[in-house]
C-alpha cells in the first residue's frame, strides 16, 4: 500500500520519505556509464531506507572531470595519513568497487548503529559475478553520465584511475567480462531461435483454432436456424447438420453410373 503523507502544523503536506519501489529483496545496480557522486548519493539513501543493494561493474563508472586533473587529485589523497602512526588511517582503497563504497560511505552515518547496518546493505563488484550474470539490472537515470553531463565536457573512466594509482586487477577482470559475454552472446543467439520457432508455432495454432473456431460458428447457426423453423413448424424434427465430404472425382462418376442404371432397370420394367 501506498504511505500516506502527514501534515505538520504550518500545514504543509510533507512527501512520504520511501517511495514505492522500496523494500525488494534485491536491486542489482550497472554501474556502466554513471557519474560517481550522484550515483553513491542515491544509494546512500535508497541503504537508510533499508533496501539491499548489490552495485556490478564498478570500473566503468565514470567521473567528471579530464584523468590528468583526476589522477592528481587521488595523488593528493594519498599524501594524507596520521602523523604519529600511518597505521591508523586513513586507508587509500585503490579498487575500483571500493572507491565507490568509499564514498558511499562518506554519504552515511556509518558510525551510529543505524549507519552500520544500512552500510552493510551494500555489496560492491568489479564486473558481473556469476550469481548475478542472470538477475536483471537496474539503471539510475538521475546519475547516468549521458543525461547529466554535457556532450563537449571531458571524463574519466574509474578503472583507469585505479589502474593508475595502484589496481592490479583490471586484465584479469577484463578476461573475464570478456568470457562472460561471450557466454551471454551464444545463450541470447540461442533464445532468440527459440523464441522464432515458438512465434511461428504460437502462428499456426492460432489459424487452426481461428479456423475451427470459425467452422464450429457456421454449424452452430445453421442449427440455430433448425430449431427456429422447429418452433415455426412444431411437427418438423430439428437435426443438427450433417457434415459434407467432398466426394472424389472416381466416387462422382460411380454414383452417376449407379443413377443411371437404376433409371434404366425402371424404365424396362415399366415396359
Amino acid at each position: 500500500t501506498k504511505p500516506h503523507a502527514s501534515t505538520s502544523q504550518g500545514g504543509n503536506t510533507r512527501q512520504p520519505l520511501v517511495p514505492r519501489t522500496m523494500f525488494e529483496k534485491r536491486v542489482v545496480i550497472d554501474c556502466k556509464g554513471h557519474l560517481l557522486g550522484r550515483l553513491a548519493s542515491t544509494i546512500a539513501k535508497e541503504l537508510l531506507c533499508g533496501q539491499n543493494i548489490v552495485a556490478v561493474r564498478c570500473e566503468l563508472i565514470n567521473i567528471t572531470g579530464p584523468f590528468m586533473r583526476n589522477k592528481l587529485r587521488f595523488h593528493a589523497f594519498l599524501n594524507k595519513h596520521c602523523n604519529t602512526n600511518p597505521r591508523r588511517g586513513p586507508f587509500h582503497l585503490r579498487a575500483p568497487s571500493k572507491i565507490l563504497w568509499r564514498c558511499v560511505r562518506g554519504m552515511i552515518p556509518h558510525k551510529t548503529p543505524r549507519g552500520a547496518l544500512a552500510l552493510k546493505k551494500l555489496q560492491v563488484f568489479e564486473g558481473v559475478p556469476p550469481k548475478y550474470n542472470k538477475i536483471k539490472r537496474m539503471v539510475v537515470p538521475q546519475a547516468l553520465r549521458i543525461l547529466r553531463l554535457r556532450r563537449d565536457r571531458k571524463f574519466t573512466v574509474l578503472g583507469e584511475l585505479a589502474t593508475a594509482v595502484g589496481w592490479k586487477q583490471a586484465a584479469v577482470v577484463k578476461h573475464l567480462e570478456e568470457k562472460r559475454t561471450h557466454g551471454n552472446k551464444a545463450f541470447i543467439h540461442r533464445t532468440k531461435v527459440e523464441n522464432v520457432r515458438k512465434l511461428k508455432a504460437r502462428k499456426m495454432v492460432i489459424k487452426e483454432l481461428f479456423t475451427a473456431g470459425r467452422n464450429q460458428r457456421y454449424i452452430n447457426n445453421k442449427f440455430q436456424r433448425n430449431l427456429d423453423k422447429l418452433k415455426r413448424n412444431p411437427h418438423r424434427e430439428a437435426t443438427k447438420p450433417k457434415k459434407v465430404h467432398k466426394l472424389s472425382k472416381a466416387a462422382v462418376a460411380k454414383a452417376a453410373a449407379k443413377k443411371a442404371a437404376k433409371a434404366a432397370k425402371k424404365t424396362t420394367v415399366a415396359k
